[in-house]
């Protein structure tokens, strides 16, 4: 009840309207990243699809699909992205608060171009790009982009735990993260990407990354699951600042033939085990991998909500040390490289 009476005010008012990125959080961003540009990239255009997932359960599940197509033709692509305050409380603390409390963003998409519908050449490889706790299908949309650029199809569902609360879950376990990419690859599969599976995660979603059935290769950025991970090459990414997964818990879930790779290294031949580890006073916190235009909407959106969470230690997942960092552009200029470049040798190019 005390959770009830200190949230529900908060949580009403952030369904008021609010002018993107006129918060506090986001001059902050403008100025703790002084050289950052909003320009269009000179990488090829990809082609992008949001569609939906139809579930034997029933539940219908949000995913994107980025192509190697050029879309040349096609009109440019921008991202609905949805925070529900409703879902975040009740995932949570378990209060029966509407999904319907929420607001919807329009994030740039530069270099992209809406192709609904679009196909590839058959054997096409595939990618699965899954998010975290609390995440959403377009927190890892740099990397969907890269991968697209690479020449494989990459898939981002949501999941049933997903901020935007977009969807129900399937009370019965029929919408259930395993469920879920099995569609997510038989949707990619339809549209031609019928060749080698890879999988890249982020959080929980490392460990449905390392999961994935017949994967090639997989890329696990802060977090790697607590089963043995099956013999699968994989890219580990994790950070020493990483107050939710930290870099110690990833290291003792490593099997024993995991290599070192030094931050911002580009090996010509992969080792078929690493691990790229962050360390230092700047190094990234949980969110600083995901795309920084979804950090800052979060910081926006949530900021309000952080005192009361900290008053009712309800963990935040490292929201209010990114709003000391804004680091989220500088650690994808490391990461999204890494990453693409460890699935173009063992998934997109073999």
């Amino acid at each position: 009840m005390k959770a009830m009476i200190y949230l529900l005010p908060t949580v009403a008012a952030l369904s008021a309207p609010l002018s993107r990125r006129t918060a506090i959080t986001g001059s902050l961003a403008a100025a703790a990243m002084p050289g950052a540009s909003n320009a269009a990239p000179s990488a090829a255009v990809i082609g992008y699809d949001d569609v939906v997932l139809d579930l034997p359960c029933g539940a219908k599940v949000p995913a994107c699909v980025w192509l190697p197509s050029d879309g040349t033709d096609a009109p440019p692509a921008s991202y609905k992205y949805r925070i529900s305050a409703g879902r975040l409380v009740k995932t949570i603390l378990g209060l029966p608060t509407p999904d319907a409390i929420a607001r919807s963003f329009d994030l740039a998409a530069d270099g992209v171009r809406f192709t609904p519908g679009a196909t590839v050449k058959d054997g096409t490889p595939v990618v699965v790009v899954a998010h975290g706790f609390l995440g959403t299908r377009f927190d890892l949309s740099k990397f969907g982009e890269a991968i697209a650029r690479e020449g494989a199809v990459a898939i981002a569902p949501d999941f049933d735990e997903t901020l935007a609360g977009s969807y129900t879950p399937d009370k019965d376990g029929g919408s259930s993260r395993d469920k879920i990419v099995v569609a997510a690859l038989e949707h990619a599969k339809r549209r031609g990407a019928t060749g080698n599976i890879g999988s890249l995660g982020h959080s929980a979603g490392a460990a449905t990354a390392l999961k994935v059935p017949n994967t090639k290769a997989a890329v696990a950025i802060a977090g790697f699951g607590r089963d043995a991970v099956s013999d699968v090459p994989f890219l580990a990414i994790a950070s020493e600042g990483d107050g939710a997964v930290p870099l110690k818990f990833v290291r003792e879930r490593f099997p024993a033939d995991v290599k070192n790779i030094d931050v911002g290294a580009a090996p010509s031949n992969w080792p078929r085990r690493g691990v790229i580890a962050f360390g230092g006073e700047s190094a990234p916190c949980h969110v600083s991998f995901l795309a920084p235009d979804v950090n800052v909407e979060m910081q926006n959106f949530l900021g309000p909500l952080l005192p009361v969470a900290r008053f009712l230690k309800i963990p935040v997942l490292d929201f209010d040390k990114y709003g000391l960092l804004y680091d989220a552009e500088r650690t994808a200029e490391t990461c999204v490289p890494a990453a693409t470049s460890f699935l173009r040798q063992y998934v997109i190019k073999t």
